[in-house]
């Protein structure tokens, strides 16, 4: 089989950390979930095509059958009409703080303070849903956030571990660092999306899913992509 599958500019947004990154003068993408999905797709027989464009563009020829899937919805948004694979990742969530400042290790230790949380993100249900009394700030994306904590507009943020790590690595942030101790009460499973009626594509790419967990692909890309940043 051939498909074809929809690639947003993610770098910095809401979870993983550069799911998908177009390259800049062309349609080339790459990046986590795309390779990823490539990987995925040899592994059963089948071939995928990837076209870039912006999240809002891909939705419309989501819609209009153009595409026929998604690496990764962003901020949690898959279109109506899709559905999910089986979860490929999961992605640990950590509290990043100034390191001169307050170092709250527990969700239950941010009351009182000035917290940012990424829009839409699965941190802001937790927070709400526990009834923490903080002072939530909301972010569009991490860099955003870390930049602004960085700033001392906040006293600390909650968001994906590896996605925070990034970005201070790129950005080339000194004064934040991410607690070692993984927040329990916050997760989000990182998934492909496909539209509702295509159980064939939903299956084959289930499978593949589990065929590069067992051969080791799944790891030796992980690896290359976030490997460099675990600490």
């Amino acid at each position: 089989y051939k498909r074809q599958v929809g690639a947003a500019s993610t770098e910095g947004l809401v979870g993983a950390p550069r799911a998908a990154v177009v390259r800049r003068g062309g349609d080339e993408v790459t990046g986590f979930s795309i390779e990823l999905m490539r990987a995925v797709g040899r592994t059963v027989g089948g071939e995928v095509e990837f076209r870039g464009g912006s999240w809002d563009e891909l939705q419309r020829e989501f819609a209009e059958r153009r595409v026929d899937g998604l690496p990764e919805p962003l901020f949690g948004r898959a279109p109506e009409s899709a559905t999910r694979t089986q979860p490929h990742t999961t992605a640990r969530y950590a509290i990043f703080t100034r390191q001169a400042g307050p170092q709250p290790k527990a969700l239950h230790e941010l009351g009182g303070r000035r917290v940012i949380a990424l829009r839409a993100d699965p941190a802001v249900e937790a927070i709400r849903r526990l009834r923490v009394p903080a002072f939530l700030m909301l972010a569009d994306d991490a860099a955003d956030a870390l930049n602004r904590l960085a700033a001392g507009e906040a006293d600390c943020a909650v968001m994906p571990r590896l996605a925070g790590l990034r970005v201070l690595r790129d950005h080339h942030i000194q004064n934040l660092q991410a607690q070692r101790d993984a927040i329990e009460a916050v997760r989000r499973d990182y998934c492909f999306a496909v539209r509702k009626e295509d159980e064939e594509l939903r299956s084959l790419l289930n499978q593949g899913i589990r065929n590069v967990k067992a051969n080791g692909d799944y790891m030796q890309i992980h690896q290359q992509w976030f490997g460099i940043i675990e600490d």
